[in-house]
């Protein structure tokens, strides 16, 4: 394991985004893990678009794992663990080669980095489009002053992701977080996105199956959920099960037999590819006041 500590302003924010899930979920039937998950889903997607994360040097794309057991898309409720472990299982500390050599950086599922938190809603089965949209009204801003978006992020999705999964053997040998401190498996999946620029052959693949320029517009306005209104409810089936599946199955971020079950994220995919595909460059956007996670030495820890 690879550690990374949150300090204040990090404990702060997810805090406050714990505080949100909680009120969001008393009020619409979402597991509470599903509505983390989706929350720092979105707070990435959210810091890529606007220039706090840089790829391959604060955080890197991997391929969704394998889903761990043998379920359909219409199990609903019993899908539910096995889905987030394929997530969880996605996110790790992997090796990402540069100039200066390999450097270690955090990976999450380059789905939930292209398609933010409408590609979590919607790989758990959630695609009602005014829910999600009222569950990201706060504005991002609020959780991340002065914190690692990186590091809120990932530990909103590691914790939301163990909340839904009730094998311990997962559990023990996955990525987690508990009091303060994110501890990230080393190298258990693929890297298929190492830097912007593969990041952006990605989605430039996916970008051709998505919604017009236009129709992605009002996903900017809600930039971490990476949904739009105006598309068209039959859209995420026909985005889901031909043309966008086909592009992710070539592209190596999911494998032909978990696609069928998260493919309800297809409709996130979409619009969160057709947002970021104008984005030629964030080197210039970068907030340089906006701190990358604080790795830990090997084998020491704080809370």
């Amino acid at each position: 394991m690879s550690d990374i500590v949150l300090y204040q302003p990090e404990k702060t924010a997810i805090q406050k985004a714990l505080e949100h899930c909680q009120k969001f979920t008393q009020e619409h039937p979402v597991a509470i893990g599903v509505a983390e998950m989706a929350l720092g889903a979105g707070i990435i997607y959210w810091g890529v678009q606007s220039g706090m994360i840089q790829i391959g040097s604060d955080l890197a794309g991997s391929k969704l794992a394998e889903i761990g057991g043998s379920i359909s898309a219409s199990v609903g409720a019993v899908a539910t663990p096995l889905i987030a472990e394929t997530f969880l299982k996605s996110i790790f500390i992997g090796g990402v080669s540069g100039v200066a050599g390999v450097t270690m950086v955090p990976a999450i599922p380059v789905i939930a980095l292209i398609g933010g938190g409408a590609a979590v809603f919607g790989a758990f089965g959630y695609t009602a489009t005014d829910m999600i949209q009222k569950f990201f009204e706060p504005s991002f801003s609020d959780y991340v002053a002065g914190a690692s978006v990186v590091s809120i992020g990932i530990a909103l999705m590691v914790d939301g992701a163990r909340r839904l999964i009730k094998d311990e053997r997962v559990l023990g040998a996955t990525s987690s977080f508990h009091d303060g401190l994110l501890s990230l498996k080393e190298s258990s999946g693929e890297i298929v996105a190492k830097s912007w620029d593969d990041l952006q052959r990605i989605i430039a693949e996916l970008a051709p199956q998505s919604p017009e320029d236009g129709m992605a517009k009002g996903a900017s306005v809600i930039a971490g959920a990476a949904i739009g209104g105006s598309l068209a409810a039959g859209s995420v089936t026909v985005l889901g099960s031909h043309a966008l599946g086909a592009a992710a199955l070539s592209l190596g971020i999911v494998s032909a037999p978990v696609w069928p079950i998260v493919a309800g994220g297809a409709i996130g995919l979409a619009v969160g590819a057709a947002a970021l595909k104008g984005v030629k460059s964030l080197n210039e956007k970068r907030l340089k006041d906006v701190p990358p996670p604080e790795m830990l030495p090997p084998g020491d820890s704080e809370s």
